[in-house]
C-alpha cells in the first residue's frame, strides 16, 4: 500500500493483536475512523494501561499518536499526558499476506490477514510494564480453516 487513505482503511478495518498466539496476552490497538484509538496492554488477569489517543496518519508510513487523559483501570493508575510525553510519531508498515497459527491454552486456530509493523513502542513514554512492549500486530481476523 503506498497511500494514507488506504493505510486508514485498512488500520481502522479491524483490531489489532499483537500476540494472538499466547491466550494471556491482551496486547491490542484499535482505532477507529472518527480518529480517536486505545492502547491496551493486558496480561494474564492483569490490565496493565488502557491509553486512549488521537490518531493520524498525516503521509504513508508515518503514525501520529495523541495522547489523552486515560482513566484508572484495574492496575493501570491512569494516565495524563504532559509535554513529555503528549505526542509520538511512529514509522509503520502495513503487510497484507494471511497469518495463522494456534493459541496456545486453547487451541483455537487463527488466521490474519495483515500485519502492522511499528518502529517503536505505541505507548507514552514513562510507561513501564511487566513484559517487553511489542511491536509487530496482527489485524483482520478470520476464523481458521480445521486442518
Amino acid at each position: 500500500m503506498d497511500n494514507a487513505a488506504s493505510d486508514i482503511a485498512v488500520l481502522t478495518g479491524s483490531g489489532w493483536a499483537a500476540t494472538p498466539e499466547d491466550y494471556s496476552s491482551m496486547r491490542t490497538l484499535h482505532f477507529t475512523e472518527d480518529g480517536l484509538g486505545t492502547l491496551t496492554y493486558g496480561y494474564g488477569q492483569t490490565i496493565y494501561a488502557i491509553i486512549k489517543c488521537r490518531w493520524s496518519v498525516p503521509r504513508a508510513g508515518v503514525l501520529e499518536l495523541d495522547y489523552l487523559e486515560s482513566p484508572a483501570y484495574q492496575r493501570f493508575k491512569g494516565f495524563v499526558p504532559d509535554e513529555s510525553n503528549r505526542h509520538k510519531e511512529l514509522g509503520y508498515r502495513l503487510i497484507e499476506g494471511e497469518v495463522e497459527g494456534v493459541e496456545n491454552i486453547i487451541a483455537r486456530r487463527f488466521r490474519y490477514l495483515w500485519t502492522l509493523e511499528l518502529s517503536g513502542s505505541p505507548y507514552p513514554e514513562g510507561l513501564v510494564f511487566p513484559y517487553r512492549v511489542p511491536t509487530v500486530y496482527r489485524g483482520h481476523y478470520r476464523e481458521a480453516a480445521d486442518g
